[in-house]
Order: C-alpha cells, then sequence, then structure tokens
C-alpha cells in the first residue's frame, strides 16, 4: 500500500526542537491523505485514537519537520489509525480529522511547553504522573506524601477525597520506581543501610520437557504425571464455538468486585444500592 505513497516513514523519529520529538511507527501521505498508524501490543488498556494526544503531536510534527518530506499544502485530511490485536476492543481503528485539528493540537502543545520550560511551573498530579520520570524529585508527589500522611477519614469531603486518592495513586508508581532504584544500586555493588538482596526462590523446570514425555510414554507412567483439568467456560466457548449453546446451561456468571478507578477511566459506573433505595423511597413518599 505504499506503492503509491508521495511521501512515508516506518519507526520515523520526528522533531521539531531537542526537548520536542517522537517516533511514528508509520506514516503515508496517498492522494493527499496523510495516515498516521500507532501499533499498540498491550491487551489490558484499550487505546483509541479519537482525540488522541500523542498521535496528534505525530501529525503535528510530521507537518513541522522538514525531515519528514510532508508539506501542509499537500495534506487534505489527516486519520489516525490504532492497530491493537490483542487488545479487546476492535483491532483495527481510525479517526478522521483535519490539518485545523492538527495544528490546534500543535498550538496547546507549544503553550505547554513554554509553561513546563518556566521556574515556577505549575505541577498537577494525574494519571500521566505513571509515565514521569521524574517520579522521585516531584514537589508535587512529595507534597501529596505530607497530606496523605496526615490522612483522617473524618474530615474529608468528596472533592478533597479526590484529591487524596489522586495523590495515592500517583504515590504508588513513586514507590515502586524507589524500590526499584534502590533494587538497581544493590545489584551494581552499592550499600544500603538497613537493606540487602536475598537470593530469590528456585524452583524445577524441564530442561527438554518432549524428552520426559517419550520417557514416560516408553514407561508407562503418563497417568501419573500428566493430570486432566476441566476448561474454563471461557475457554469453552472458544474450542466449541456454536456448540457452546448446548453447554451453556450448566454455566452461571458471577459478579466480581467493583473496582475504584478514575471517573475518567473507560466503563460505566456501577449503580449504588443504596442510592437506588433512596430514590424508590423518595418516589414511595417514604
Amino acid at each position: 500500500f505504499l506503492d503509491g505513497a508521495k511521501s512515508y516513514g516506518i519507526e520515523a523519529k520526528l522533531v521539531m526542537d531537542p526537548t520536542l520529538f517522537g517516533t511514528a511507527d508509520c506514516y503515508f501521505l496517498t492522494d493527499g491523505v496523510l495516515q498516521v498508524v500507532d501499533y499498540k501490543h498491550g491487551q489490558g488498556v484499550i487505546v483509541s485514537p479519537i482525540e488522541n494526544k500523542q498521535m496528534l503531536t505525530y501529525a503535528a510534527l510530521l507537518l513541522v519537520d522538514e525531515q519528514s518530506g510532508i508539506e501542509a499544502k499537500d495534506v487534505s485530511s489527516v486519520v489516525l489509525t490504532v492497530i491493537q490485536p490483542r487488545g479487546q476492543g476492535v483491532p483495527v481503528a481510525s479517526w478522521i480529522c483535519t490539518t485545523e485539528d492538527i495544528y490546534q493540537h500543535l498550538g496547546e502543545m507549544i503553550r505547554a511547553v513554554e509553561i513546563a520550560e518556566q521556574v515556577d511551573a505549575p505541577v498537577k498530579l494525574g494519571t500521566h504522573c505513571k509515565f514521569c520520570t521524574a517520579k522521585l524529585n516531584c514537589p508535587a508527589l512529595q507534597a501529596a506524601e505530607r497530606g496523605v500522611a496526615k490522612w483522617d477519614s473524618r474530615d474529608l469531603d468528596p472533592d478533597s477525597l479526590d484529591e487524596m486518592l489522586v495523590a495515592a495513586k500517583a504515590l504508588e508508581g513513586k514507590i515502586k520506581d524507589l524500590f526499584t532504584y534502590a533494587y538497581d544500586r544493590l545489584e551494581a555493588g552499592e550499600k544500603i543501610t538497613g537493606w540487602k538482596l536475598t537470593a530469590g526462590r528456585k524452583s524445577r523446570v524441564w530442561a527438554d520437557e518432549a524428552a520426559f514425555v517419550r520417557w514416560a510414554k516408553k514407561n508407562g507412567r503418563m497417568n501419573k504425571v500428566h493430570s486432566h483439568k476441566l476448561l474454563s467456560p471461557a475457554q469453552v466457548d472458544k474450542a466449541l464455538g456454536e456448540e457452546y449453546q448446548k453447554v451453556s446451561r450448566f454455566v452461571e456468571t458471577r459478579e466480581a468486585k467493583p473496582s475504584l478507578k478514575p471517573e475518567s477511566a473507560p466503563g460505566e459506573p456501577v449503580e449504588n444500592p443504596m442510592a437506588a433505595l433512596a430514590a424508590l423511597g423518595q418516589r414511595l413518599g417514604l
């Protein structure tokens, strides 16, 4: 599909200046349509191309980086595509936007960079903290630590509780990074007062599983060394296909415990049974 492309790139590093750059998995310009493609290997978090800031940034960099070979006058529309074959959603999803959308994002990005470069730049906690490499020295996280340490459930209104949860979520990543940092220093031979590395638990694995199976079969030991385990309903559904309907009556669905997540996370909120009862009581005049 790249044969007719006026310009294209694979694993292309796009640079606006030394502090503003990115690497696009794939892009190509065909018949006035700029296609920006990003591959996601994860399966837990479904990535949408709709107003995807990472991909909008790639598109913006393509329009300003002279090395990309893309000129804005040649672009009539932009298509952002996410390929996520292991995800639970649509394996290939696209979103169409205009060059005006791209330039609007570029303006917002430049303003954000200008603010970030200020000495007294505001620092705000959020889900983005998970990917930040400055967690160990972040003043906002340090303030959050002090706030969480003083936590008292008796004096938290909903807004304060929200701030505390955001801080705690950000601190989870910082704590993990701290332990990783300490582990790496110990592994490098340094000393840390009060801490050490201990040997991991040993486990036995088959060095040659096929050879062992041949031995077990030859000596009549397969029934002793091989266990048969019933597949789960989900695995049976995949194995039987349409025939699964014949056995679905043997299956029951159990609800898992709800998960606490930020309001911005995917998924509908679980209906609060107490709130529903209160609403019913109001309607009945109780």
